[in-house]
Formats: C-alpha cells, sequence, structure tokens
C-alpha cells in the first residue's frame, strides 16, 4: 500500500525499493527503522509502498544494529583521516574490535540474515565492519580465544585502509579497469600494511592481514603471490569474509550475488584450490542460504520477499507475495505471508536477489 512517509511508523517493511539520486537507498523488504524514516525525509520523498507485518522483528546481523552502525561511522573517520594514522586512533580500533567481540561471544546463534545496502561512497567502511564480523565468527567457531579474536578484529577492520590512496575515480569506476588502473588497485595491500607497521604499534599480524588480504593458497593472488604455508592463517579467514562480502554487494559496476550463489562459487572445484575449504564450510554452517530481503521464486511461480526467517528450517522462510502465479503484482491489500514450514507443498526454486 502506498502510504505518506509522515504516516509511517518503525517496523513497517518497505514493499518496494526506494531510489534516491539513482541509487538504492533502502530495498523492498527492508523493517524500517526510526533512523530510516528521518533518511527517507531528508531524501524529499512523500510516500513510500510498505506492508506491516505483526511480531518481534526479525534478526538482521549477529551484531546489534547500533554497534554496527557505530563501528561504520568510527571506520570512516579513521580512514578518510588515514594521513594522521597513529597509535593513540589504532587505540579506537582496538575499542571497536572488543566491542564486537563481546557480542559475538554472547550471541548464541551466529547467522548471517542480512547485509547492509550502502551507497558507494561509504562501501569500504561498512565493507570493513561485514568483514571483521563474519571472520570473527568464522574464528569464534575455530575456537580462538578473546586475545585472538581481538587481534583478529583489528587486522580486519583495517584490512583496506590501503585503498585510501587509491582514487575515489577508480573504485567506482562503472566500466572494466584497464591495466595500469588495476594494477594500481593492486598496491592497497602493501600501502596499508606499510602504514599500519610504520604509524602505530599494532602487531605485525594485523600487518600481515592488510598486506596478505587477496593471497590464494594456489599464488595467484596479490601482491606477493603467496602460497598456502606462506600466508597467516588470520589472513586466509580474511580472504574468505572479503569475497564473500564483496561479491553480496551492490557496486557501481555490478549486481550484488544472492548468497547461495556465493556459497556455491566459493564451494566450487575451481575457488578451492584459492581459498581454505575448512573455513568456506564453517561460513556455509553461518550463512541463511534466503536472507530476508531476498527476492525468491517459488514452486507454483510466485516471487516473494523473504521477511522473516525459521530458525531450525533456514531453507523454508516465511515469505511475502509481491507478485502471483499469474505476474500480477500484489501490492494492494493486506499482504500475502506464505511461512513455507507450514505449506510443505511450496518450496523455494530460485533467487531473484
Amino acid at each position: 500500500m502506498l502510504v505518506p512517509v509522515n504516516q509511517v511508523s518503525p517496523g513497517a517493511i518497505l514493499s518496494s525499493s526506494i531510489f534516491a539520486q539513482g541509487r538504492i537507498l533502502f530495498r523492498k523488504g527492508r523493517k524500517l527503522t526510526k533512523n530510516d524514516l528521518e533518511i527517507i525525509n531528508q531524501s524529499g520523498l512523500r510516500s513510500i509502498r510498505i506492508v506491516r507485518i505483526n511480531g518481534d522483528s526479525p534478526r538482521v546481523g549477529i551484531i546489534r544494529d547500533e554497534t554496527r552502525e557505530l563501528a561504520a561511522k568510527s571506520i570512516s573517520s579513521i580512514y578518510q583521516d588515514y594521513k594522521n594514522l597513529n597509535s593513540r586512533r589504532f587505540e579506537e580500533v582496538k575499542n571497536l574490535a572488543s566491542t564486537i567481540v563481546d557480542e559475538i561471544l554472547a550471541s548464541s546463534d551466529l547467522k548471517i540474515q542480512a547485509h547492509d545496502l550502502r551507497t558507494y561512497d561509504t562501501y569500504t567502511y561498512y565493507h570493513s565492519v561485514n568483514v571483521t564480523v563474519i571472520t570473527t565468527s568464522i574464528a569464534r567457531l575455530l575456537g580462538f580465544d578473546q586475545t585472538e579474536l581481538l587481534l583478529l578484529a583489528s587486522g580486519a577492520l583495517m584490512h583496506d585502509i590501503g585503498k585510501m590512496e587509491i582514487p575515489q575515480s577508480i573504485l567506482n569506476k562503472q566500466t572494466r579497469l584497464d591495466a595500469d588502473e588495476i594494477e594500481l588497485v593492486r598496491c592497497h595491500p602493501l600501502i596499508g600494511s606499510d602504514l599500519l607497521c610504520t604509524r602505530t604499534n599494532s602487531s605485525p599480524l594485523v600487518w600481515a592481514i592488510a598486506r596478505q588480504h587477496h593471497e590464494c593458497l594456489d599464488g595467484t593472488g596479490y601482491p606477493d603471490h603467496r602460497s598456502a604455508e606462506q600466508i597467516h592463517l588470520y589472513a586466509k579467514i580474511v580472504v574468505i569474509a572479503d569475497l564473500w562480502d564483496a561479491l553480496r554487494s551492490e557496486r557501481p559496476y555490478k549486481q550484488g550475488w544472492p548468497a547461495k550463489k556465493v556459497i556455491d562459487f566459493l564451494s566450487s572445484p575451481s575457488m578451492q584450490l584459492k581459498v581454505e575449504p575448512e573455513y568456506v564450510e564453517l561460513l556455509r554452517s553461518i550463512v541463511l542460504p534466503y536472507p530476508i530481503e531476498s527476492l525468491v521464486v517459488l514452486s507454483n511461480g510466485m516471487i516473494g520477499i523473504v521477511v522473516e526467517q525459521n530458525e531450525t528450517h533456514p531453507t523454508a522462510p516465511v515469505v511475502m507475495i509481491v507478485r502471483d502465479e499469474y505476474g500480477v503484482e500484489c501490492f494492494d491489500g493486506e499482504p500475502q505471508l506464505i511461512n513455507l514450514v507450514k505449506e510443505s507443498s511450496l518450496i523455494i526454486t530460485d533467487s531473484l536477489d
């Protein structure tokens, strides 16, 4: 239903994506927060299409939204002021890492249900936070203690700081990079590790994460073409988290991949030669194949948005129908919700995420 923005309350769910200045502001299926509504108001939109779902809010991440937003804001400040990076500022990084680690250790259920949509200008900062959350979650499953998790999380937060030396015009280029531009981008691990080494009192393991997070087991990565035994354990975990979030995210030059497609790709025979298979399996164990906000096709031809998870049945979420089996859009009136656990005759056959 189409509703004036000033009549929408927190908790409403978008039934249609919101665009601003040619970019997705919020995707259909998002459960709106007070902050979201303020952003929508500021964008100048007067009405939006929503549905209202009763019940508790679905969990949308391993850490709290407030923690994610605070961490992204802080990393943005540190990254943008990278020329003044020093040991004092790195203490801020460690404090952020400590908060993230504490929340992950306190979580009883590590499940990746959704990732944040972000503008291209803020991608690097949210990406760094997401990579940290995923990396730390995998390491927790590996049995890392709190001290090890804190060190790993600190390095993951700073893994991409070298990108600050790369022109935004290249990072956000909407066409294929030329050879010189590719070579420049591939310098960012060296730049990042050098910044951390020379300007902070951080551990050499933090430098290693920044330098090695694009290396591959078969030696085809960069910048040093290290092979399996030459890549640090911490970096091997960050490699997988970095790939996961990069492939899931929308960028100027590509659409984000569905969660299931990313996992299938990372598990493919060719990628098993490049990334640690054991860590991919751990990632698979915490990824829900159809995260909230996923657009899915049902076996009867209907198309719907995943609005709620069934914790014990990850392949059978609750779906809000947006197009019926005849191809007719279903945004008018009360939403049709199908709980695929209860409707056992229906299954998800495809993702259009």
